[in-house]
């Protein structure tokens, strides 16, 4: 998984109470409300990532994308790495107890990496891609 994947998110006052709510036409269960639209932003872009983490760990396959009108949120630099392990990871055919030995991680650890709902330091994400025989791109490894 190469480059930047970004969403269209539509921010727009509520009409009921005056705050901004965030959605977005390729999720239709995310959204993000508050106050401020720029911190609806900021927060719209956080949940994103945790959505798409949620729907690589229920093995679903992640929404594609669409144009239209609205803003794009681009995912996370940490998520859009966790999404590139994960699918590395899927389609070579390393068991687990091998990518442990390459990057020299207890089987344990290397679980913790591939585990869409783990948080997983960027470095560490680098080193499990390295290991497969990937690498991050630079505009995910810039974060």
């Amino acid at each position: 998984m190469q480059g930047v994947l970004a969403y269209r998110v539509l921010i727009r006052p509520r009409e009921t109470d005056g705050l901004f709510v965030a959605t977005f036409p390729d999720i239709p269960d995310l959204l993000c409300e508050g106050d401020d639209p720029d911190r609806v932003r900021m927060d719209a872009s956080s949940k994103l990532g945790a959505a798409l983490r949620a729907f690589l760990s229920s093995g679903k396959q992640l929404p594609p994308a669409s144009a239209g009108d609205g803003d794009m949120i681009s995912v996370p630099h940490d998520v859009l790495a966790k999404l590139a392990v994960v699918a590395a990871f899927a389609a070579s055919d390393l068991p687990t107890s091998d990518l442990a030995r390459r990057m020299g991680l207890p089987e344990g650890e290397v679980r913790k990496i591939l585990d869409p709902k783990q948080e997983t330091d960027i470095g560490m994400l680098a080193a499990a891609l390295g290991a497969i025989g990937e690498q991050l791109s630079e505009q995910a490894d810039d974060a």
